[in-house]
């Protein structure tokens, strides 16, 4: 038996030398207590880059970066097998070349039969795992400052969506929510969405766990402010197919779809504006005729005082008829608004009589004017018209009375304002809100006030064009109008309009006053036969030579056999090959110093613009009366070239 031990002893060496010199590892054997090197394999030559001849009788602070570090190293090893029979630690060591790299270390102790003791240190090079480890951690933050900077909630969770295991902190922005409450409960979100939009959401929002999902709804915030969301993910599978987790975003679009409502409001009121543009116009040329004739009527009524009234009465119902097709034509965007800068403080001041009698004694009216109010530059007329439309409404809604409360105030509007309207740019607006303590507005509704046509009184008490031109007037002012109603409790309409930037210019006072008649010769070109019978009789009147076209071939015909023609009096839209602004190109060929003045009941200025004239040609807006068209021709006649 006692002779096989040599061969055991031999084969273990074996084994031992074939084990270790195969090992990727660093292997060092030390004799204590100097941390003497008495034996290293292949790789650990291969590793700090020495000879085994220079390693084996060295010391391994050879190895260590430094003294201190071995130091170090020497104390916290020892410090710990002398409790346990192995240590094992992570610490940078130094190769040949100088260059430092990142080490762990298994050491433990064996004592040899004659007594000696020694330390087997098996040394890993750990670089590829600390860089991997470092680009790890590199991600994980580039993550979390994408995530936590998006403007969206971005969320992961498990397959069953029991928990969450990430929510970026947009959630609180969006929700009005904590995070931790999304963590406690995953399904708390679902808590907050619309009770309108529920069922629909949550039917969608099952199927996260099985496929790609995608969902528009509203939720409800703590405030009690409506957020539309647009929620979506998509389940994560491993490499066996199975779903390993899911992965979802969720946005706020509200902004969008106010920005959509707003596109589509604006179709709507482009599309009626067309209509309504195209009857003004015949509108216009029907009410020039009868306030020419009925004003002619009246100078032919001297001392017959009972038929000069009724011709004075057609006469202001006239006036009316004019101004109601003038806020049409700014309901439709072909007139444009004569803005000028208004204080709004003096502007209700003055409305609160008109308002008061308007009203009726059953409605308290409170006025709330900011006294440090910026001046805005709009149509004072206009303005007073939308403010006129919000109390007449407001009114209506409060068939049993109540208070209606104006109030004024600056507001600053910048990116950061959750509440500020989405069509407007950041910038200085000026507010009028008007506020009423009637029945309020159904949910289901609001959306749609301001369609034009829409209303919800009863037949004969409402157009449903009140609210609708209050709107095309506002946004035509550059500004913007919302509302807000809780039902039972009232509402709010709220005016936003721009801030005057600029004093505005103030006009050269002329002081001459033109004669409003002339002997001068003035070509007419209409092609409604009552209109153009008109202006020939009125600038006849007024002592013109005065001759005629029907269209703008006939008129440049004419024009070739009257030279001296002074003025060119044409409407603006006409039938055939030219149009008012082409005959005032062609003629003015024919006649250098021909002056011309176009007149037009419909789409004047853009009819200017698509011919390529200048926007302050002379424009003279149908209807008219014989003074304003006295002095519109004398004004073009005295012109200088």
């Amino acid at each position: 038996m006692g002779g096989e031990f040599p061969v055991a002893r031999t084969m273990a060496q074996a084994l031992f030398n074939q084990l270790v010199e195969n090992l990727l590892d660093a292997v060092f054997v030390l004799e204590k207590p100097f941390r003497r090197i008495v034996y290293v394999n292949q790789a650990a030559c291969d590793m700090f880059g020495y000879p085994a001849e220079h390693l084996v009788e060295s010391t391994t602070e050879l190895l260590h970066v430094d003294a201190d570090h071995f130091a170090r190293f020497h104390s916290w090893s020892s410090e710990v097998l002398a409790r346990q029979p192995q240590f094992r630690g992570e610490f940078r060591m130094r190769r040949a070349n100088g260059e430092t790299f990142p080490t762990h270390h298994s050491v433990s102790l064996f004592t040899d039969e004659s007594g000696t003791e020694f330390a087997v240190s098996v040394v890993r090079d750990i670089s590829e795992q600390h860089a991997q480890q470092a680009a790890l951690r590199k991600s994980e933050t580039r993550f979390r400052q994408i995530a936590e900077n998006l403007r969206e909630v971005f969320w992961i969770a498990d397959p069953s969506k029991t928990r969450m295991e990430y929510v970026s902190p947009a959630y609180e922005t969006i929700w009005g929510l904590s995070v931790d409450s999304l963590y406690d409960d995953p399904h708390s979100f679902e808590h907050a969405i619309h009770p309108d939009d529920r069922e629909r959401a949550l039917a969608l929002i099952r199927q996260q766990a099985h496929s790609e999902y995608e969902a528009e709804y509203r939720i409800i915030r703590a405030d009690g402010a409506v957020r539309w969301i647009w929620d979506r993910s998509v389940p994560i599978r491993d490499e066996r197919g199975e779903v390993d987790r899911i992965v979802g975003i969720a946005e706020d679009i509200t902004i969008l779809k106010e920005r959509e409502a707003e596109a589509l409001q604006a179709r709507k009121m482009d599309a009626l504006g067309q209509l309504t543009g195209g009857i003004s116009h015949d509108f216009n040329n029907m009410l020039t005729v009868i306030m020419g004739n009925v004003e002619l009527l009246l100078e032919r009524q001297v001392g017959d005082e009972s038929s000069a009234a009724l011709a004075r009465d057609v006469l202001d119902a006239t006036r009316r008829a004019r101004d109601l097709v003038s806020r049409l034509m700014t309901f439709a965007r072909q007139k444009t608004l004569r803005r000028t800068s208004v204080d709004l403080n003096e502007m209700i001041d003055r409305l609160d009589a008109l308002l008061g009698r308007t009203l009726g004694e059953n409605v308290r009216i409170d006025v709330e004017c900011d006294p440090s109010l910026w001046p805005v530059l709009v149509d004072r007329s206009q303005i007073e018209t939308c403010l006129l439309n919000l109390a007449i409404n407001a009114r209506d809604a409060m068939r049993s009375g109540g208070v209606l409360t104006i109030t004024t105030a600056n507001r600053k509007l910048d990116i950061h304002d959750a509440d500020a309207p989405a069509r407007l740019p950041a910038g200085d607006y000026v507010t009028i809100e008007v506020r009423d303590t009637g029945c309020g507005i159904a949910p289901d509704i609001i959306d749609r006030i301001f369609d034009p046509f829409f209303t919800t009184k009863p037949p004969g008490e409402g157009t449903g064009m009140g609210l609708s031109m209050t709107y095309a007037i506002v946004r035509e002012s550059g500004g913007h109008v919302e509302a807000e109603s809780h039902p039972g409790k009232g509402s709010c309409l709220r005016i936003f309009l721009p801030r005057q930037q600029k004093p505005e210019p103030q006009l050269p006072v002329d002081q001459h006053d033109h004669p409003a008649a002339g002997t001068e010769k003035i070509m007419v070109v209409e092609d409604q036969d009552m209109v153009r019978n008109l202006l020939v009789s009125q600038l006849g009147q007024l002592g013109y030579h005065v001759i005629e076209a029907s269209d703008g071939t006939a008129a440049l015909e004419l024009i070739d056999g009257h030279p001296d023609t002074a003025l060119l009096l044409s409407d603006v839209i006409m039938p055939g090959s030219l149009n008012g602004p082409q005959l005032y190109q062609r003629a003015v060929e024919r006649l250098p110093r021909l002056k011309v003045l176009l007149c037009s009941g419909y789409g004047g200025r853009q009819a200017l613009a698509d011919s390529g004239l200048s926007a302050d040609t002379a424009m003279l807006a149908k209807p008219f009366r014989l003074g304003q068209l006295a002095r519109a021709v004398r004004e073009v006649l005295d012109t200088r070239d």
